[in-house]
Order: structure tokens, then C-alpha cells, then sequence
């Protein structure tokens, strides 16, 4: 998961000099580089919906297993909502995507990325925040080492 704040924080300082740039890069430029961070971002955590199914599908085994206690399942109930709501948020932002129509005007245009970029930013992290939780719960002696 170390890996996923490297990546958010790289994507952060590339936001700060994108906007620090103002006149010497296009508008145009601006908008590609804005609307890239967005797409790395979705790029970057895309291949966790396997990791979040796999997970999702090792909670469900847990909530119906009858040899365990019910705190432990309420749990993994609990835990396998919270990867199916990270999961579900995902399809309904990718869903919802759309780049803006080229005559909305820069200023827009950057409004629009940049509402996009903290929404998937957001997501990152409660995806990541799901997992590492379910990872945690299924590995408890590999949490204790931490």
C-alpha cells in the first residue's frame, strides 16, 4: 500500500507544477496534463477491481461459514460492504466519465478535471483503504508485524 501513496503524492506534486506553470504552458497543454493526472490515477488502481473481487469473494466465504464467531463474521460482512462500495463507486465514476466538449472554455474545462481528479483521488484512497482493512482481517499475523 506503500506504493499507492508514492503514486498519489508523484501525481500531487505533478498537479502543484502544472499549476505553477500557468502562462508558459497552453491552455490546451494544461487541460491534457490535468485530464492525463486523472486517467493515471484511474490507470494506477484499475487492476485493484480484481484484487477487490478476489478479496470480496474470501469475505463472503467468512460471512457464510458456520465454524466461525459472529464477531468475526459481522466483520467480514462489514468488510465485504466496504470493498463492494469502493467497487461500486468505481464502475459509477468510470460510467460517468466523459471528457468536456472542447467549447465549454479553459476555465471550465480545468474546473471539470480537477473535480475529477479529487474524485478519483478520493476513491484511491477508499478502495485502498478497503483492501488494506480486508488484507489486515484475513492476515491478522502479517498486521502484527507492521
Amino acid at each position: 500500500m506503500k506504493k499507492i501513496s508514492i503514486v498519489l503524492t508523484g501525481i500531487s506534486l505533478c498537479m502543484l507544477l502544472i499549476s505553477s506553470c500557468g502562462s508558459k504552458a497552453s491552455e490546451k497543454e494544461q487541460e491534457q496534463s490535468l485530464r492525463d493526472s486523472v486517467m493515471h490515477i484511474h490507470d494506477s488502481i484499475m487492476p485493484w477491481m480484481e484484487d477487490i473481487a478476489n478479496l470480496k469473494d474470501q469475505m463472503n466465504l467468512l460471512s457464510m461459514d458456520s465454524t466461525i464467531d459472529s464477531t468475526s463474521k459481522t466483520m467480514a460482512i462489514e468488510l465485504l460492504q466496504q470493498l463492494g462500495n469502493g467497487e461500486d463507486n468505481m464502475w459509477e465514476w468510470m460510467h460517468k466519465w466523459r471528457d468536456p466538449d472542447s467549447s465549454a472554455g479553459h476555465e471550465k474545462i480545468m474546473q471539470y478535471y480537477s473535480s475529477q481528479y479529487q474524485k478519483i483521488h478520493s476513491l484511491a484512497k477508499v478502495m485502498s483503504s478497503a483492501m488494506q482493512h480486508a488484507e489486515d482481517f484475513l492476515n491478522p499475523e502479517d498486521h502484527d508485524e507492521k
